[in-house]
C-alpha cells in the first residue's frame, strides 16, 4: 500500500473566514474555504439529553424518521453528504442518552462509528478537507 502525505496550512483571514491550503504528494495545492456563510444551511450539533424515561434505549422508528426528514443526508460532524445516513445519539446510549428527538441527529456511518461512546468523532471521514476537529464543533475559543 502506497502511503501519501499532505501538508495542511491554516490561513485565517478574518474571524469567520478560514482557508485551508493543502498540497498532496504530487505537490498539487488545494484551497478550501470554510466560513459561516458557506455553512449557514448545515445542520447544527445538538446539545442532547440524558437521564429520562428513554435513557439508554434505541430510537423508535418515529424518531429516526423525524430526524431523517429534517436532515436526510448531511452529517452534523463532517458536514459531508452521505448516501448511508445514520441517526446518532448525541449523548451516547451507554452514558444514559435519551431516545428522544432532542438527542437524535443525522451522521454519516464513518463519523458515527468514529464517535462510538465519545462526544465527537475521533477521525475525519475519507475525502474530508480541512481542520479536524472543525471549528463549527465549538471546542476551541
Amino acid at each position: 500500500m502506497e502511503q501519501r502525505y499532505a501538508s495542511v496550512h491554516n490561513l485565517t483571514v478574518a474571524v469567520d473566514h478560514t482557508y485551508y491550503v493543502a498540497a498532496d504528494s504530487a505537490a498539487q495545492p488545494v484551497l478550501v474555504h470554510n466560513c459561516d456563510a458557506a455553512n449557514a444551511g448545515a445542520p447544527a450539533i445538538k446539545a442532547g439529553s440524558a437521564g429520562g424515561e428513554t435513557a439508554g434505549k434505541a430510537f423508535p422508528r418515529s424518531v429516526k424518521n423525524d430526524v431523517l426528514d429534517d436532515d436526510p443526508n448531511v452529517c452534523v460532524y463532517c458536514r459531508m453528504e452521505t448516501d448511508r445516513p445514520q441517526v446518532d445519539h448525541v449523548i451516547p446510549r451507554s452514558r444514559g442518552g435519551n431516545a428522544m428527538l432532542d438527542n437524535a441527529q443525522t451522521t454519516c456511518w464513518w463519523c458515527n462509528a468514529s464517535k462510538g461512546a465519545r462526544d465527537f468523532p475521533v477521525n475525519p471521514p475519507p475525502g474530508y478537507r480541512g481542520m479536524w476537529p472543525p471549528d463549527w464543533w465549538g471546542l476551541f475559543p
